[in-house]
């Protein structure tokens, strides 16, 4: 239980932050919390680090604002198809029966709507207006990877202690494989391209966490997840030519790393961990995948063309056995917990964001901008991957990601739209109207 005494000290520093730090400040602390999932109460009333955040981003609004609404209409346009998404969900929790004992008046219909509808997509219009600058993206994703070490060092401390698959500060090993592919793909970036030799230090350590973490964490759909995104970012940052100079001499080292491993523990490949790994072939493993394609998903997508509108409000099956009640797809559980509409707006999400930031890859000029946008590309990938066989959106903290790249990837694609791509000295910032500093501008 999280005690009064480190609640005072999150909230000095969060008073700190409101009055004295960058508005980018509140999302960075917000991400190095990660590992803190466990909720406190006041009253009857839930709360956590990510509550945390938005009240004291509302707190510095009042006490320091300079932004406008009209900005997130003027410079995202997606923000019509954001607000979309949110109304269907309430729309959903609102009608569906389970949901009727938490609406017995306005203020606490109020709240649910808000932590169980719009919470983590708040996190969009927060990182359109605070994230103003390619710099300050930067930043946070130093901190996001900071949130994932805590994460991986405590996972890593749990599998030495002799914990089976340990989840780290999660519930199971799968929640904590999903948390580490954005910073997986950041790091990795951050190895091949990077800012510093610190940064690439850092980054190569996180790596390595990262890498231990998932390997305990026994999760075989993270770990595709994972490699499918470092793929896909490899391949195409190879296409390019300071890319590929890159990759061919960081080769060796590559090469070299698992030599000097197998020397110094000689019994490395049959560690049972490792031997989870490679063996993805694994009789039990691969049988229950057919049952899920063959029985388990057309189960539930039978449930979701029964309730196609609103969904049924729950992706949970009462009727099944524990270990088969959730459709184990996040697409699925979507459809059917909220309806087909509210699947759709997602993937619409999800199409755009990859589009814009692989047409920023493909026509910038500016090696660090295509870099960045790539990196973010492949961190889609990644989470995309990962949902066909977990459920893991829309209400996981990687969402926290998600809306945060797909609000720099909109309003830069904005700027890009709007502005000559061949002089990028002129572009305006997205959220203030002043000079930007881009990714080729950053320190």
């Amino acid at each position: 239980m999280l005690t009064m005494q480190f609640l005072g000290v999150l909230g000095a520093l969060a008073l700190l932050l409101i009055v004295l730090a960058p508005f980018y400040g509140l999302v960075m602390l917000d991400l190095v919390m990660v590992p803190i999932v466990e909720p406190w109460y006041f009253g009857n009333t839930l709360f956590d680090p990510s509550d945390l955040m938005i009240v004291c981003f509302g707190l510095a609004l009042v006490l320091r604002g300079k932004f406008s609404p009209a900005l997130l209409f003027k410079n995202a346009p997606y923000f019509t198809t954001w607000l979309l998404l949110g109304i269907v969900l309430c729309v959903s929790y609102l009608a569906s029966p389970l949901n009727a004992e938490a609406l017995t008046n306005p203020a606490r219909a109020g709240y649910q709507l808000y932590r169980y509808c719009f919470k983590l997509l708040l996190y969009y219009p927060i990182c359109l207006l605070v994230l103003r600058d390619l710099r300050s993206v930067r930043i946070v994703l130093i901190a996001a990877v900071v949130g994932a070490d805590l994460c991986a060092a405590k996972a890593i401390f749990q599998g030495y202690r002799g914990d089976f698959e340990p989840p780290g500060p999660f519930d199971t090993g799968n929640e904590l494989a999903a948390v580490l592919i954005v910073p997986f793909i950041v790091a990795l970036a951050g190895l091949i391209f990077p800012t510093s030799l610190k940064h690439r230090l850092f980054s190569g350590a996180s790596l390595v966490l990262m890498t231990r973490a998932v390997l305990f964490s026994a999760s075989r759909g993270g770990m595709v997840a994972i490699i499918a995104a470092a793929g896909f970012f490899g391949a195409l940052a190879f296409l390019l030519p300071e890319g590929r100079r890159r990759l061919i001499k960081l080769a060796p080292w590559v090469a070299a790393a698992p030599l000097l491993l197998l020397v110094i523990r000689p019994d490395l490949l049959n560690r049972p961990t490792v031997q989870h790994a490679i063996t993805l072939t694994e009789g039990h493993k691969t049988a229950n995948m057919q049952w899920r394609i063959l029985e388990r998903w057309p189960h539930f997508i039978a449930i979701a063309m029964d309730h196609p509108l609103l969904g049924t409000g729950t992706y949970i099956d009462e009727s099944l056995s524990l270990k088969a009640n959730t459709p184990h797809n996040g697409y699925i559980a979507i459809a059917v917990k909220y309806g087909f509409i509210a699947l759709a707006l997602f993937l619409l999400f999800i199409y755009r964001v990859l589009r814009d930031c692989l047409r920023i890859y493909r026509r910038s000029s500016n090696l660090e901008d295509r870099v960045f946008f790539l990196m973010f590309a492949a961190a889609i990938v990644g989470l995309v991957m990962h949902n066909l066989v977990e459920t893991t959106w829309p209400e996981n903290i990687i969402m926290k990601y998600f809306w945060m790249i797909s609000a720099v990837s909109a309003a830069y694609t904005h700027l890009w739209r709007t502005s000559d791509p061949a002089t990028p000295s002129k572009r305006s910032s997205w959220a203030a109207g002043s000079k930007p500093r881009l990714a080729s501008q950053a320190t």
